[in-house]
């Protein structure tokens, strides 16, 4: 089920890539970044999912980041090959060509702010800050990608004159952001949903749920 953005609720098939250039301090799928396991799947095996799910019209190409994929192309072409509705969660670091980027139906950018930085790991804090936000990459996505929405993890409410400032250097307009709660469980998202969704309201932002957590929980498969 996808849990966040504009096309939350939608039941998807979900292809999560091995492999990412950040190392978000709060990071919720750390076998893909912190701790990389060895891959489950073979590109070959998206067509038996396909293929044994053909109620489910959507695909979510997810992470890790996947434009760092040496797959990624082929995992796109087998999905358009398909007719599938396809969405690419990335960060917002990396750009695909233009010959994919046509292939997207929704591009859901998620910046990282400055919440998200490693304080464990020094290396990794110096690295993940100075790549984190790419503006230029940004505003590359937004004006090539057919639909895209841009998706922030809020903390605390200190963290939207960050998010401001992206959206001005960006050029973009309030109505393509959502605004997501920070939290892996039903009850941290329960603490911070009501001040987040107040400040959605004023601001003029669309309030994300993190709907895969609220019905099953931080579950892996989901």
């Amino acid at each position: 089920m996808q849990g966040e953005g504009s096309l939350a609720g939608t039941p998807s098939i979900l292809i999560r890539t091995l492999g990412c250039n950040l190392r978000c301090g709060w990071c919720d799928t750390p076998y893909t970044s912190w701790q990389l396991e060895k891959g489950i799947f073979a590109v070959s095996d998206i067509q038996d999912f396909v293929d044994q799910n053909p109620q489910i019209g959507d695909i979510i190409i997810t992470g890790g980041e996947p434009c760092i994929s040496p797959k990624i192309e082929e995992i796109i072409n087998l999905c358009k090959d398909n007719q599938k509705r396809v969405t690419l969660e990335t960060n917002g670091t990396h750009l695909l060509p233009d010959k994919l980027i046509e292939k997207i139906d929704l591009v859901s950018l998620s910046p990282k702010l400055s919440n998200s930085t490693p304080t464990t790991d020094m290396k990794w804090k110096i690295r993940h800050n100075n790549e984190r936000i790419n503006i230029q990459v940004i505003k590359s996505w937004v004006q090539r990608a057919p639909s895209f929405q841009l998706k922030f993890v809020v903390n605390d409410p200190g963290d939207i004159c960050e998010i401001q400032q992206i959206t001005a250097e960006s050029g973009i307009d309030n109505t393509h952001v959502y605004l997501m709660p920070q939290g892996t469980t039903r009850e941290q998202l329960t603490q911070k949903r009501l001040w987040l969704a107040d400040i959605c309201i004023s601001q003029g932002y669309h309030f994300c749920e993190r709907l895969h957590i609220v019905i099953y929980g931080d579950e892996r498969g989901v």
